[in-house]
């Protein structure tokens, strides 16, 4: 960290190492922007406690790549992946002309942050101001519980390494917050695919899209942060209603593909002290240590503005059929939204919408984007299987914060190239659903009248339900990859569905054993295992696929 004067230090993360990268012996060591794009060949991964911040880390980086190359045809991408490092020069180019808007204590251009808000704030702005640790939303701040944690909000200061971290994972990350805070571009946020790949070079050229891609953006005024006007200014918008005019509620009719990327959801300003303090997130001694901050509701869109994140899949509206019909009401105002993780559903249970396709009009998802890009390459029919990482914060939407979700799936290309991939896999979790529904059904009439207390059998029935679909889980991963050899994939279907009634019934069979060891109990106990085994048979046999 440098330090312009005695009033004013300087942490350009061009430069500055805040960057956690792994290299291929494990070992962890820190890094500018320029040095990890350019070194970016050179390392395994992004690291970081938190997988938010590595989210926002990526998507930052990916967001320079795309505007410093400007790849257009596929070809382009294709030679980089040929040459299997990034040009230096493009890298120092795009260094020469925005390096000077990384710096997070910048007068007049802070990294992410609010000009027109003071960097050292009066007494009057210091009332109002915030805790530094509302940026990380996986750290409980204000009024919410703070299990495990033995510090509070007001004791924490940060670094500018750690500020830099939290500024970076609000773009993807950022939740409703109350009166008047409105989520960032992507809503509540979604369940977000990472590519993955033996370096950071190939982790990151895999997020990179051609420019005949990108035309369901707007290309005109695409405001990527270091190309904003100076002094940068975020500006704080308001929830329209009929009748506002723009400078009154200054919502978004457009939004661009890097401007997404960046995208300010809050309205920020770091206020920098002398502490010479430990960092609260990363236990390391800073001579400037940030401990309050300004942080207000910063853009946000008109409801009716669709912006498609690169990294999220989509659930489309209903199509109207002949035997399906849609009301005026939704017809209005439906639009494709995010897949987001939801408290009583596995995640992998979405890997059809996640990373698969359909060819015909009965498709109900759209993968990522950069899905669509990889799979176009020549370059990605030379892989066998692809790692990806998937990453989601669990929230309700509002003001609550359960957890962070962060998992992978290898996936054989062929699956991903294959105009109909999703079919097997959704006949695979339908099966796997409708035998969900006979265990419960059949516990539920088996035991619930043997159940004195409601809230006991509930929650007995939860423990079956998540038993079964977490045993279920690895099995799942093997019969991906197995539908990689596209000539037997009715076969790798039969194989599963076997499974699933093998391991249905294996976990009613633990959840009745554990209703009790009375004599009545013991009884209903054999009575459910015959019933379960009977009913699961007949599901099986009507399946085509079994034959």
């Amino acid at each position: 960290m440098t330090q312009t004067n005695d009033n004013i230090p300087s942490f350009n993360v061009w430069t500055e190492p805040w960057i956690t990268l792994e290299d291929p012996r494990g070992e962890l060591s820190q890094h500018g922007i320029h040095d990890a794009l350019v070194h970016a060949h050179e390392y395994t991964a992004i690291y970081d406690p938190s997988p938010l911040v590595v989210v926002g880390i990526h998507r930052l980086l990916t967001a320079i790549l795309q505007d410093a190359l400007n790849p257009q045809e596929n070809s382009d991408l294709e030679r980089l992946w040929v040459d299997g490092k990034y040009p230096a020069n493009k890298i120092e180019e795009f260094g020469s002309q925005y390096a000077d808007r990384f710096d997070l204590f910048s007068r007049d251009k802070p990294f992410l942050q609010s000009a027109d808000l003071p960097m050292f704030p009066d007494e009057k702005e210091r009332k109002i101001s915030k805790r530094v640790a509302q940026l990380f939303p996986e750290a409980p701040s204000g009024s919410l519980v703070t299990h495990y944690r033995h510090i509070t909000d007001e004791e924490q200061v940060i670094s500018p390494t750690a500020a830099a971290l939290g500024l970076v994972a609000m773009p993807p990350f950022v939740s409703s917050g109350g009166a008047g805070l409105m989520p960032s571009i992507n809503g509540v946020p979604p369940i977000y695919v990472l590519p993955s790949g033996k370096t950071l070079f190939e982790v990151l050229t895999a997020s990179l899209i051609a420019s005949g891609l990108l035309n369901k953006y707007p290309k005109d005024n695409d405001l990527a942060w270091w190309k904003r006007p100076a002094p940068v200014v975020v500006h704080e918008s308001k929830k329209k209603k009929p009748g506002m005019k723009f400078s009154e509620h200054c919502q978004l009719s457009e939004v661009g593909y890097l401007h997404g990327l960046t995208f300010p959801a809050r309205k920020v300003r770091l206020h920098p002290e002398r502490l010479n303090a430990v960092c609260s997130r990363t236990g390391n001694q800073s001579e400037w240590c940030v401990h309050t901050m300004a942080f207000r509701m910063g853009e946000s869109c008109l409801e009716e503005v669709q912006w498609w994140d690169p990294f999220a899949a989509y659930r489309l509206p209903i199509k109207p059929t002949g035997k399906r019909k849609v009301s005026l009401s939704k017809k209005a105002t439906d639009k494709p939204k995010p897949i987001r993780p939801m408290r009583t559903r596995v995640a992998w249970r979405e890997f059809s919408g996640l990373f698969l396709q359909r060819k015909d009009d009965s498709q109900q998802t759209q993968r990522p984007l950069f899905l669509n890009q990889l799979a176009a390459l020549e370059v990605s029919k030379q892989i066998q299987t692809y790692p990806f990482r998937c990453i989601a914060w669990q929230t309700d939407g509002k003001m609550k914060f359960y957890e962070w979700m962060d998992f992978g799936f290898d996936i054989p290309s062929s699956l991903l190239q294959e105009p109909d991939g999703a079919e097997w896999t959704e006949q695979a979790l339908s099966f796997a659903t409708e035998s969900a529904n006979v265990i419960k059904s059949v516990f539920s009439s088996t035991f619930k009248r043997d159940v004195k207390s409601p809230e006991r059998f509930r929650r007995m029935k939860e423990r079956l339900d998540a038993d079964y679909w977490s045993v279920l889980a690895g099995e799942f991963r093997q019969f991906v990859l197995d539908l990689g050899d596209l000539a037997r994939q009715k076969e790798t279907l039969n194989g599963w569905l076997d499974t699933v009634i093998r391991q249905a019934q294996s976990a009613f069979e633990r959840a009745a054993d554990a209703t009790g060891d009375d004599g009545n109990t013991l009884l209903k106990v054999e009575q459910g295992k015959e019933n379960c085994r009977k009913q699961l048979n007949i599901l099986r046999s009507k399946t085509k696929q079994g034959g």
